[in-house]
């Protein structure tokens, strides 16, 4: 009964992740060997794109920078990720037969290089994509510390307001005066100007 109870157990074979059975090589009441392929696993959760984008193109890709992606198989409509990471070396690196240049004959080529992006939740779509659909991804470069600090002074921009507004009723502080645009001259100290705390 024991041994029954084994063999019934070995019965039930679990997959090492989620997904959609995509090749079936195996049918109901048929033997198989150990360590024979029954099925193909397709992941539909944390889908990512890998883009090969040319080396002259990377100077200012950064992991975070925002991306958008359009699948040519939704048109009109755009997926958001970011940058997850670059690859530590070209494609042709990893390739089965790196180029041989012995010959002498070197014609210099921009060599791809390939980009890791994460995929955000996009609603309905997220179930629609497949592994293996062609896409086109649009990295932003523009993004700088400049754009962030604009919206962070946008965000807290008027709560800031109000608590200065707040701390001069009480008479905590008195009115900022209005910043005056100044440059720093060479071997010469700042002028120093009354600095105003939120």
């Amino acid at each position: 009964m024991r041994l029954a109870q084994i063999d019934l157990d070995r019965t039930r074979i679990t997959a090492p992740m989620d997904g959609v059975v995509g090749v079936s090589g195996a049918r109901e009441g048929q033997y198989v060997r150990a360590g024979s392929q029954l099925v193909s696993v397709v992941p539909v959760s944390k889908l990512y794109v890998v883009a090969n984008f040319k080396e002259t193109q990377l100077a200012k890709f950064r992991p975070g920078q925002l991306v958008n992606v359009t699948v040519d198989t939704f048109p009109g409509k755009e997926l958001r990720g970011h940058v997850e990471r670059l690859s530590p070396a070209t494609g042709s690196e990893f390739s089965l037969l790196p180029p041989d240049n012995a010959t002498g004959n070197f014609t210099k080529v921009a060599q791809r290089v390939g980009v890791r992006i994460a995929l955000e939740q996009n609603g309905e779509l997220d179930e629609l994509l497949r592994p293996g659909m062609s896409v086109v991804a649009t990295v932003h470069t523009d993004q700088s510390i400049e754009t962030t600090a604009s919206l962070i002074k946008w965000l807290i921009g008027p709560l800031a307001a109000k608590l200065r507004l707040r701390r001069q009723a009480a008479g905590a502080e008195k009115p900022c005066p209005p910043l005056r645009p100044f440059r720093v001259l060479p071997n010469r100290a700042p002028q120093a100007y009354p600095t105003c705390l939120l």
